[in-house]
């Protein structure tokens, strides 16, 4: 509209200049000039009328929100869920599913099958101000159901009020079932492994899931974080009094230096302890007899243990974990690596040492072969994974010094962010006093090389 009046002003003006006029034919051009900027003030009212019915309208839609109308739902954020208008209530669904191939030589106590592993459903959201939960089953094919995450998270403002938030200013306070705070690998989920199994060591020690009490915070400008919490220990209601207390703390001093190659490097610690007398540990079940975790701490995955490394005993009174771990990765390469070390007083027994002592460590080195990159879940490309472990139980007796080695060479295939195929072919040299999977015997003492091919299609939403 501007323009049009400067142009009609321009035009008046040369043909005033241009061409003589009468008296009246310059009074009808200032009556146009006039009738022109009327026309431009109305305009500007019908502006600002306008603006007034978006305003309404806006006023409108937040006392319809205010009153519970106006909620969304549908996929926001990445994610599908609910969201109530005013943000106060969010419910999240998510989960997953394996397809898994597994073959074995020799074939031993472990079959040559096919298998669906992973059947997830995950509800995460969050009730008013400061108050989060997740709640995650697990089903099998068989048709039962396991609680694998059940916990209520909360922060120290919610909990005690802006005035009590002072002495625990940033901390996180997580009731229910979750993970330990011990070890990285616990720590990731099994949708983002790079391997098809965890590390033997991870699956030997009673480290997983637990029903407790956690706090957490990151301090020191992201570059410390840290964790303690008390828990169960039997992964249900606690029967013996005795309770787990856990500690982890994690370093990445260069987490804020933008152009340092080693911006993504951390290293941490955790540990772990009980006084757990007349604890069960041990038998030919399997290498997770070293810790005896119970079923929800290490998840339902139907891959068995790979060795055992002394029979049933019973602990006498103290158990004791160690774990160092330390994560590294730029642009395309990773490097993980974990060690630990588990102590357990054991009940007098002829054939066994007062004391269990395990230990073992393992490092994985992962390589986005297609130029991305490497994150725990690329949204495409070809990784490159290789991994070394050993493991070693000393627990007196025959069973002096049982160890084993364990190689890992694979690769995953990235489709999507929620899609990923994997393959693992796993090379586990078992000790003599080690027990290895026998087909005949379940289990039997002696060394010997087993061979795995692993196959897996993950699909996640």
């Amino acid at each position: 509209m501007k323009r049009l009046w400067g142009g009609l002003l321009l035009f008046s003006a040369l043909m005033v200049i241009a061409v003589p006029v009468q008296a009246d034919e310059v009074e009808d051009l200032k009556q146009m000039v006039q009738e022109l900027k009327d026309e431009v003030e109305a305009l500007k009212a019908d502006r600002t009328h306008e603006s007034g019915i978006e305003q309404a309208v806006d006023e409108y839609l937040s006392a319809q929100a205010a009153e519970g109308t106006g909620d969304l739902a549908g996929y926001m954020d990445g994610k599908f869920g609910f969201q109530s208008a005013e943000g106060g209530f969010q419910l999240n669904v998510g989960g997953g599913i394996a397809f898994d191939g597994r073959f074995y030589e020799p074939t031993g106590a472990q079959n040559n099958t096919w298998d669906v592993e992973l059947i997830r459903l995950r509800l995460t959201g969050q009730v008013g101000e400061g108050w989060a939960f997740k709640i995650q089953p697990e089903f099998t094919t068989d048709g039962d159901v396991y609680l694998m995450d059940a916990y209520i998270r909360t922060n120290s403002a919610a909990v005690f009020g802006e005035t009590g938030s002072e002495y625990f200013d940033g901390i996180d306070w997580t009731f229910g079932q979750s993970r330990v705070p011990f070890s990285l690998s616990i720590q990731t989920s099994d949708y983002q492994l790079d391997t098809i199994m965890r590390p033997v060591m991870v699956r030997a020690l009673p480290i997983g899931r637990d029903i407790g009490l956690t706090l957490s915070n990151t301090v020191a400008d992201d570059m410390l974080y840290w964790a303690l919490a008390m828990t169960n220990g039997e992964n249900t209601t606690n029967t013996s009094d005795n309770f787990w207390y856990w500690a982890r703390v994690v370093f990445a001093p260069w987490v804020n230096d933008d152009e340092g190659a080693v911006k993504n490097l951390h290293f941490g610690l955790s540990f772990g302890t009980a006084h757990t007398p007349g604890r069960a540990v041990g038998s030919t079940a399997g290498m997770s007899s070293a810790g005896g975790g119970p079923y929800g701490m290490v998840g339902s995955s139907s891959y068995p243990s790979m060795g055992n490394f002394y029979p049933t005993a019973t602990v006498k009174g103290r158990e004791m974990l160690w774990g160092l771990e330390l994560l590294w990765w730029m642009e395309q390469f990773a490097v993980k690596s974990e060690f630990f070390y588990f102590t357990q007083d054991l009940a007098d027994d002829p054939d066994l040492d007062s004391e269990a002592d395990t230990m073992g460590f393992y490092v994985t080195f992962d390589y986005m072969l297609t130029g991305e990159e490497w994150s725990e879940a690329p949204s495409s490309g070809i990784e490159l994974v290789a991994e070394i472990e050993w493991g070693e139980v000393d627990a007196g007796g025959d069973s002096d010094e049982g160890d084993f080695w364990a190689y890992t060479l694979g690769a995953n295939y990235y489709f999507s962010q929620n899609v990923r195929f994997q393959f693992n072919w796993v090379m586990t040299d078992f000790g003599d006093y080690t027990y290895r999977p026998s087909y005949e015997d379940g289990y039997v003492r002696g060394g010997g090389v087993d061979h795995n091919w692993l196959l897996r299609l993950i699909l996640t939403f």
